[in-house]
């Protein structure tokens, strides 16, 4: 699957990009399973290394667009703001 397409034309920086694929793939995959991937499938799907990922999904949440919820016990546990209750 492309998920470039998440990315903006506009992306001045390819962390910003590398956000907008990441987000993109998050979305998709939770309006599909019902559930967030793990780090490690994200890495898998789009090519990237686990390190990358994890960097960019911390940098996601600090820029509100993702929640980390660190209470949770499982490795999912990555949470769409809109999804909080």
């Amino acid at each position: 699957m492309d998920y470039n397409k998440y990315a903006s034309r506009q992306a001045r920086y390819k962390g910003e990009k590398t956000r907008a694929i990441i987000l993109g793939y998050i979305k998709e995959y939770i309006s599909e399973h019902g559930r967030a991937p793990m780090l490690v499938e994200i890495s898998k799907e789009i090519g990237m290394c686990v390190s990358t990922v994890s960097k960019q999904v911390q940098r996601l949440a600090e820029d509100g667009q993702l929640i980390i919820d660190y209470n949770s016990k499982s490795k999912r546990n990555l949470v769409l703001p809109k999804e909080v209750k």
